[in-house]
């Protein structure tokens, strides 16, 4: 298995398993940045032959490492709208399909990139529903509550709109959204669109890649 390292710019963002990187929406999400792929090995192969601790390799390069300041989240959106939205510095996995059209992506990306495409999706067909779903919190059992509404200053009000307007599309599609309209935060709107598709939660976490 060959390793690489998504580097942005200057900054080392991610670490991609190389089985995975068809699976990745790169270079279409790099946006207008520049990105990059480092094979692992021969990055520690450099290091060994300077001896050079990681540390001290990426100080020489002059390359930051955010990788712990890069969180995860899921968003629907359609390929089409996903490819043509602002999203620099951010790499997609595409999860689940809900219909033809649209699907379910894991986007990860520093915290103030994250919510940067959403008002993008937020403006396109079926307008104010596609766009950030929720942020994870705890990696394999929790998303944030209500990190989406926050930071995208939406009322309680609008955001109960747009989970129904998720509802009814994804009851026009012949899902049911039973569940989905009695939920009351980000959290239980993921796992709820997720049940919707015929998946379970356990499902959704072990289809999504953990940043590391």
């Amino acid at each position: 298995m060959t390793i690489y390292y998504l580097i942005r710019g200057s900054q080392l963002v991610g670490t991609i398993d190389g089985s995975e990187i068809g699976r990745i929406s790169f270079p279409p999400m790099a946006g207008d940045d520049a990105m990059s792929l480092l094979n692992a090995q021969h990055a520690q192969n450099l290091m060994d032959n300077l001896d050079l601790t990681p540390e001290e390799a990426l100080a020489a390069l002059g390359i930051a490492d955010l990788r712990e300041a890069v969180h995860t989240c899921v968003a629907l959106a359609s390929a089409e709208t996903v490819q043509r939205a602002d999203a620099t510095g951010l790499v997609a996995q595409h999860l689940a399909d809900v219909d033809a059209t649209y699907s379910l992506w894991q986007v990860g990306g520093q915290a103030e990139d994250l919510m940067r495409p959403h008002a993008e999706l937020w403006a396109a067909e079926p307008l104010e529903t596609l766009g950030v779903l929720a942020v994870v919190e705890t990696w394999g059992s929790a998303f944030g509550a209500e990190v989406v509404r926050v930071s995208t200053g939406m009322t309680l009000a609008q955001a109960s709109s747009r989970r129904d307007r998720i509802a009814d599309y994804l009851q026009a599609a012949g899902h049911s959204a039973t569940q989905l309209r009695a939920a009351t935060n980000e959290h239980e709107l993921v796992l709820c669109v997720v049940a919707a598709l015929g998946y379970s939660a356990a499902q959704l976490w072990s289809v999504m890649e953990q940043p590391s």
